[in-house]
């Protein structure tokens, strides 16, 4: 029996009545979740992510609903701490609790419901993680007197036990405004881009398209990338989300087309009915939008790796010369030849790309004083967390070229050190005669010749 079936069935035994609506990894259950959620089985569910009724705030137009009419410490809070009860209860151990709370204004005083609530989730054994600050970037254009114009939320996240099983930040990198010292110093930057801060800038859904005549469906609607960020961050691919306060639906849609299943509940009759007959719908299109557009691009990985691969060569000739003052061993260094790259694109590895790397020297009497040099410096930092796995051997200049002879590979070559941005394209069969051409006209001291499979010619 899979998920939905459970808790279909187990609501069928509990909730006397009932509507829902389900298909392949999604469901809208229209009932009251204070008496569901009891039904739900033990350690069932990966994610929470919803945003309870700001108590008396506004009517949604149901009877017996929470918040509207209620006392907030006589029946409001009371109940909400059972649901959260109720929800630690039915997560997985390691799962995740997402709140979505605001302040508000209640008989002439604010109330500090992300505080109010963050506390009394604590209360329900949930153990509280981070905050991220949601920028809706528009709202009514006035205030209330004596507060500012509301523009953003706080998230709450919490565990089911000290940490969170599933945490994924990588899925949520990008390169937006990346500073460009990205080109000069690869080695600094995660090759997926930035990792997400906690202010997420997302504007809040224009919501007269959210209704089937121009009228507002709801009062706060989610954007579907909002909780669609959630739902990546912390739930495993088929794992399963739940909104007790679904309203409009939006978050077990937008699980729905990331590959998780998602499960609604909310007691509200009108938006159960919106949902069915045309909410999916426009929720189905936009969850899908942010699906395509927050899948992981390989372009950025495969330039930072590739940038690292030339820049191996000439920090290792940097690190040689530290150890070789007097300038013994890096002055007899002819050039270095990158053969063989072989590169990985799994994330959450460490090692990005395997690769040959020739030094070619020109005294072959220091080859093995040399080598070992080499491996001294490729064994420690910074070579070593590179995150690159480079096979190095010193050999004769003329020796390579007797190997490579009839070899058809085309090479580029970059100079002086410059590893981001090539001076002329060659054939293998060219080698020799580029290297000792570069040498008659390297300075001493100056990293010799690197001649790469690899083409880049980027600017910073």
């Amino acid at each position: 029996m899979n998920k939905l079936s459970t808790i279909k069935n187990a609501l069928a035994v509990s909730c006397s009545k009932y509507e829902y609506d389900c298909e392949a990894l999604l469901a809208y259950f229209c009932t009251d979740a204070r008496h569901a959620l009891k039904a739900f089985p033990h350690n069932l569910i990966d994610t929470v992510i919803t945003s309870p009724p700001y108590g008396n705030l506004k009517n949604y137009g149901t009877s017996g609903e929470i918040g509207f009419k209620q006392k907030l410490n006589g029946e409001y809070f009371p109940q909400l701490k059972e649901i959260f009860c109720d929800l630690y209860r039915i997560t997985k151990k390691g799962g995740a609790f997402w709140l979505i709370l605001d302040t508000f204004r209640f008989e002439g005083k604010t109330v500090a419901l992300p505080f109010e609530l963050m506390d009394m989730a604590k209360k329900a054994n949930w153990v509280f993680q981070d905050t991220v600050i949601w920028d809706k970037g528009r709202n009514l254009p006035w205030s209330h007197k004596g507060r500012f114009r509301d523009v953003c939320e706080h998230i709450l996240l919490f565990s089911k036990g000290n940490n969170l099983k599933h945490f994924d930040v990588d899925a949520l990198r990008n390169t937006n405004g990346l500073s460009p010292y990205w080109v000069k110093y690869p080695e600094r930057f995660h090759p997926e881009g930035k990792a997400p801060s906690d202010i997420w800038h997302i504007p809040i859904p224009t919501q007269g398209s959210w209704s089937l005549k121009g009228k507002p469906e709801h009062f706060c609607p989610f954007p579907p990338e909002l909780v669609a960020r959630m739902t990546v961050l912390t739930t495993p691919k088929k794992g399963l989300v739940l909104d007790p306060f679904c309203g409009t639906g939006t978050t077990m849609v937008a699980a729905q087309s990331l590959g998780r299943i998602g499960v609604g509940i909310d007691i509200n009759k009108r938006y159960f009915k919106n949902y069915v007959k045309q909410g999916k719908t426009i929720l189905r299109e936009e969850s899908s939008r942010f699906a395509k557009e927050s899948s992981t691009s390989n372009e950025f990985r495969k330039v930072i790796t590739h940038l690292r691969t030339n820049k191996f060569p000439a920090l290792l000739f940097r690190e040689l010369k530290i150890d070789d003052t007097a300038g013994e061993l890096v002055n007899l260094i002819d050039g270095f030849v990158i053969d063989a790259v072989k590169t990985f694109n799994q994330r959450n590895t460490h090692i990005l790309v395997e690769f040959e790397l020739k030094v070619l020297v020109s005294n072959k009497r220091l080859i093995k004083k040399l080598t070992k040099r080499v491996d001294e410096a490729v064994s420690r930092a910074p070579l070593s967390f590179f995150g690159v796995k480079a096979k190095v051997e010193c050999l004769h200049t003329s020796s390579y070229k007797d190997r490579n002879q009839h070899s058809k590979k085309l090479l580029y070559v970059y100079k002086n050190g410059v590893f981001n941005s090539l001076v002329q394209s060659i054939q293998s069969e060219d080698i020799y005669t580029t290297v000792v051409a570069s040498c008659q006209k390297k300075a001493v001291g100056r990293c010799p010749v690197l001649l790469s499979p690899l083409k880049l010619d980027i600017t910073p």
